[in-house]
């Protein structure tokens, strides 16, 4: 966990357009996907990293669907 204050830092590269093309995607599908919903995606995909397959995937669908 980052200390008091920190900024956490959002993927870059290759991750971070992968999560934007996946919740427009989303998006396209009807589902009501914000930009908050975008950011938080980030930074889960930075919180679990994306070594494990099962836990990106979870990480993304607790912060991307929300019923």
């Amino acid at each position: 966990m980052p200390p008091a204050g920190a900024v956490a830092f959002a993927p870059s590269g290759r991750v971070a357009e992968n999560i934007v093309h996946f919740v427009r995607v989303l998006r396209a599908a009807g589902l009501p996907v914000g930009t908050a919903h975008t950011l938080a995606a980030q930074d889960a995909a930075v919180a679990v990293g994306i070594a494990e397959r099962e836990d990106f995937r979870a990480a993304l669908a607790t912060v991307l669907v929300s019923r």
